[in-house]
């Protein structure tokens, strides 16, 4: 059985692109950006859109409205 995976971390392995690198790209932990693919924290629209720019998509394709990630 394979785990479930957010839809940002489908979108960042698209991209070729590692949590650190997500994490410089975006100005914030490489800790934070592993708590948002895996659910355990939220991130509110600016973060949202920054992430969302770097992982070619918009908020609205991996984000509920909430601003946690949707999952595949």
């Amino acid at each position: 059985m394979q785990a479930r995976k957010s839809l940002m971390a489908t979108k960042r392995n698209e991209c070729n692109l590692t949590q650190q690198q997500v994490a410089d790209l975006t100005g914030v932990s490489r800790a934070l950006i592993a708590m948002v693919e895996v659910g355990l924290h939220h991130v509110y629209p600016l973060l949202r859109s920054r992430i969302s720019y770097h992982l070619q998509t918009t908020p609205e394709e991996i984000f509920d409205g909430r601003g946690f990630v949707l999952w595949n």
